[in-house]
């Protein structure tokens, strides 16, 4: 158990360094896009499925540089 417990514990720092805009144009985005769905949810009585849409607005917005947030994998993942 001590041994599994250990595996968490890491001397290295992340390497990923966020500066204030690019989290603040993330939160933005993010907002916008989440509220765009819920708008259209509402007006068309259309259910979108907003745990989807979540995961990839994180992805897209929080990741943009990760492969899993590229265009062709966010839409085809939306569309499967």
């Amino acid at each position: 158990m001590k041994k599994y417990l250990l595996k968490f514990i890491s001397k290295e720092k992340s390497p990923l360094k966020v500066n204030f805009h690019f989290s603040l144009f993330s939160g933005i985005g993010g907002f916008l896009a989440i509220a765009s769905i819920s708008l259209l949810t509402k007006e068309t009585a259309i259910p979108f499925i907003m745990a989807l849409f979540g995961a990839s607005c994180v992805l897209a917005f929080g990741v943009p540089d990760s492969p899993l947030s590229q265009p062709r994998n966010i839409i085809g993942g939306q569309v499967i």
